[in-house]
């Protein structure tokens, strides 16, 4: 049943059947008072909405755009989970070069050394080191060579 309402002056008029079902509300809407423009919409898009057809089509997109969401929550969630593991690995690889290079700072300052110094050089150039009596330096003022 459909009921048109026209506003004419003070007096509201409806225009549709009188009696059989639709009366009763009819006369239950009317004896309150007439319904505002934001009612009526309410109803009728309430209406609309509840239709079979209209909500079937409903649940499907809804089913469809909480299914979108699901697969990109999934995506970002490995997106993440890849970018927290890439920088793992470069802390850990980080932590090995610092490892390293510590190292070699405290190998070269040992080698560095005086006595360190003279082993690594008679390494490297097959030398054995200099014994007491086989090295002479010559002594301008006595005119002498020193032992």
């Amino acid at each position: 049943m459909r009921m048109r309402v026209q506003y004419g002056g003070s007096s509201i008029r409806a225009a549709g059947r009188r009696g059989g079902r639709g009366a009763v509300w009819q006369q239950n809407v009317f004896a309150g008072g007439a319904k505002s423009g934001l009612a009526t919409v309410i109803e009728e898009n309430i209406r609309f909405l509840l239709h079979p057809v209209v909500s079937r089509k409903l649940i499907r997109v809804g089913l469809i755009v909480v299914c979108a969401a699901l697969v990109c929550n999934l995506v970002c969630s490995l997106l993440i989970d890849s970018a927290e593991r890439s920088v793992i690995s470069l802390n850990e690889q980080r932590s090995a070069l610092e490892t390293e290079n510590i190292t070699l700072l405290a190998k070269r300052g040992m080698a560095w050394g005086p006595g360190n110094l003279e082993k690594l050089v008679g390494k490297k150039l097959d030398l054995a080191p200099a014994a007491k009596g086989q090295v002479a330096v010559f002594d301008r003022k006595r005119g002498l060579f020193r032992y």
